[in-house]
C-alpha cells in the first residue's frame, strides 16, 4: 500500500525541526520585545530623573526669592521649569 505524499514529506524529524524552529522563532522574538521594553524604561527613567533634579536644583537656586503666596508661587515655578534645560 502507497503511503500519501504529504505524510511522507512531513515525517517525525521534519515536523520535530519545525516544532523547534517555532519555538526558537518565539523565545527571540518574545527576549527582544521584553529586552526592548526595559531598555525603553531605563531611557525614560534617566531622563525624567534628569529632569527633576534639573527643576529642583533651578528651583533652590531661586528659594530665597521666591513669592509666598501660592498663586505667585505657583507662576514663578512655571517660569523656572520654562527656563530649564530640555
Amino acid at each position: 500500500m502507497r503511503r500519501p505524499a504529504a505524510t511522507i514529506a512531513f515525517g517525525l524529524r521534519t515536523r520535530l525541526v519545525l516544532a523547534f524552529l517555532l519555538v526558537a522563532a518565539v523565545s527571540a522574538v518574545t527576549t527582544a520585545a521584553l529586552t526592548y521594553r526595559e531598555a525603553r524604561n531605563a531611557v525614560l527613567t534617566r531622563a525624567q530623573d534628569t529632569a527633576v533634579v534639573s527643576f529642583r536644583e533651578e528651583a533652590e537656586r531661586f528659594v530665597p526669592g521666591l513669592p509666598l503666596d501660592p498663586d505667585g508661587l505657583r507662576w514663578h515655578l512655571y517660569d523656572i521649569a520654562a527656563r530649564a534645560k530640555p
